[in-house]
């Protein structure tokens, strides 16, 4: 696993692009971003996408956490 220039070059153009809003680019961000840092992918990085987490502020709500 390297970090190349080339790599991290190709996300700050790949976030250039998005045009979308956090709930609708954020899995395809983070999946980039792992990528730009030499690893095959977020999944393959050992990260979770939307775990879940219960609030404290809130009894008994649940708020959702992007990535773990």
């Amino acid at each position: 696993m390297s970090v190349t220039p080339a790599a991290l070059q190709a996300f700050v153009t790949f976030c250039q692009t998005l045009k979308g809003d956090e709930k609708g680019e954020s899995q395809t961000f983070l999946d980039r971003f792992f990528r730009a840092f030499g690893h095959e992918g977020a999944i393959e990085a050992g990260a979770e996408f939307e775990d879940r987490l219960k609030k404290a502020s809130a009894k008994g709500k649940t708020g959702f956490a992007d990535l773990v």
